[in-house]
């Protein structure tokens, strides 16, 4: 059983960005303590270690108020970078004032801390924890110091979880609490051809459009193509991960 479901794991991760494994009971299998997954991270990444991946001055910024975005590292081989990348990325949405931006978390420090799983590159609740222990740091946070995050998982639920997801993510943003959410483009990336599972960052939602900042940059996607892409998650449809605390950001509306 465990074979089977390692295997269908390994056919999601090609070309993938955030894969997770399950059990055919429905329980997810641990696999962040198999020897043959973890690999350090230094030398799983094919650019120069440090390089600089922060996107300031981004023309497709909402307003100049919002800070930048970081793209994520390539990596060797496996899955991508992109839950380093928006674990580096919610943090500076949280973090940053209007017209003043912070950064002092980068897609390496979270690589630092987490080692780089080839199989999946880095799990929801690691994210979660991770972003917990960062936020433990008022050296690091500031005022922001022990906010927690949660790992939520809408799913499904029979074909009826699409309604509960959008309300969760309206709700979410409208407390002004940037959201981590999970998804697979099937192919329908926009402006790029990925087909992969992905991790990207809610900054704002109106009834029309979700802006997100993922790959250096952010996009305004219309509800519906987010949702779907939101909903085609391999393993976790309409998952994410949310902090408990307001961005210091403010208001968060959509251009």
């Amino acid at each position: 059983m465990r074979t089977l479901a390692l295997c269908a794991l390994v056919l999601f991760a090609i070309g993938g960005c955030a894969v997770e494994s399950e059990a055919e009971d429905g329980s997810e299998e641990d696999l962040e303590t198999s020897a043959d997954a973890i690999t350090d991270s230094r030398s799983a990444v094919a650019v120069p270690w440090g390089s600089e991946l922060w996107s300031s001055p981004a023309e497709n910024r909402p307003s100049n108020a919002w800070p930048g975005v970081f793209d994520q590292p390539a990596m060797r081989s496996g899955p991508g970078s992109c839950g380093f990348a928006a674990t580096a990325n919610l943090t500076a949405q949280l973090l940053s004032r209007s017209g003043s931006e912070r950064r002092p978390v980068t897609p390496w420090d979270v690589l630092d801390r987490v080692p780089y799983n080839t199989i999946y590159g880095i799990h929801p609740r690691t994210v979660a924890s991770t972003l917990d222990t960062i936020f433990r740091d008022r050296s690091v946070v500031g005022e922001m110091q022990n906010t927690r995050f949660s790992f939520v998982h809408v799913g499904w639920r029979f074909g009826y979880g699409r309604d509960q997801a959008w309300t969760l993510l309206q709700e979410t943003l409208a407390a002004g609490k940037p959201f981590i959410a999970l998804v697979s483009y099937n192919g329908d990336g926009g402006w790029f051809d990925f087909r992969g599972n992905h991790y990207v960052v809610v900054t704002s939602v109106t009834n029309e459009n979700v802006v997100i900042a993922h790959w250096g940059r952010y996009e305004n996607v219309p509800r519906e193509t987010f949702l779907t892409w939101w909903g085609a998650h391999t393993m976790f449809s309409f998952s994410g991960i949310v902090p408990n605390r307001a961005s210091l950001l403010g208001e968060r509306r959509a251009p």
